[in-house]
């Protein structure tokens, strides 16, 4: 597949209407990608271990500290209520028990509103609610191999959940496929044996 195929199906792909599964990690890798600019390693939790994942969807490294994420893309006129507050508390204290050398605090990152009452118990059990809204970021992500094969993923390619990216060993991400090209990488040759499922209507 050349370079305009490819951009063409990164292209198709963003402006897709997508199922909620896919806006809802879409948000993760979102927010985990704010993280890593602030300097923070992350484990995308969620997106790997889905339905195991005990309510973190990252987990986030910087010295020792470490921060655990909740994230939420849901539509502007819903509202959060308290019950997920509790669960993410609970989560994060038993993560924390669990890892006592670090230092833990938990963060819960949404597009839309908590309740008054969830508000209250957030600031009381010590959560700190951001509120962020989902922007476009790049999606390509460029590996380098244990070999030094330098490969990059779109979105629809098999194993890109699964691709973690190395700032610092030279690893990155690139919002076109030109760009990845320029800096040495090729796309993976999986290409295509990933079924990507698009929904009809708008999420």
């Amino acid at each position: 597949m050349n370079t305009q195929e490819s951009q063409k199906e990164l292209d198709n792909y963003q402006t897709a209407h997508k199922s909620s599964k896919e806006v809802g990690k879409l948000y993760e890798e979102y927010i985990g990608y704010l993280l890593e600019q602030s300097g923070w390693r992350v484990e995308y939790n969620g997106i790997r271990k889905k339905l195991l994942d005990n309510g973190r969807d990252l987990i986030a490294h910087k010295s020792n500290k470490t921060q655990i994420v909740q994230c939420k893309r849901w539509g502007k006129k819903k509202t959060l209520h308290v019950n997920f507050i509790h669960q993410f508390r609970g989560t994060t204290e038993s993560y924390s028990i669990k890892h006592p050398k670090e230092s833990v605090t938990a963060h819960f990152y949404s597009t839309t509103v908590l309740d008054a009452h969830a508000e209250k118990e957030a600031r009381l059990l010590d959560i700190t609610i951001h509120y962020e809204d989902y922007q476009d970021f790049p999606l390509i992500k460029a590996n380098i191999s244990r070999y030094g094969e330098k490969i990059f993923y779109l979105p629809t390619d098999m194993g890109y959940d699964k691709v973690a990216i190395d700032y610092t060993a030279g690893e990155q991400r690139f919002s076109s496929v030109t760009e990845a090209e320029k800096a040495g990488f090729r796309r993976t040759k999986q290409i295509w044996y990933r079924k990507f499922k698009l929904s009809r209507t708008k999420a």
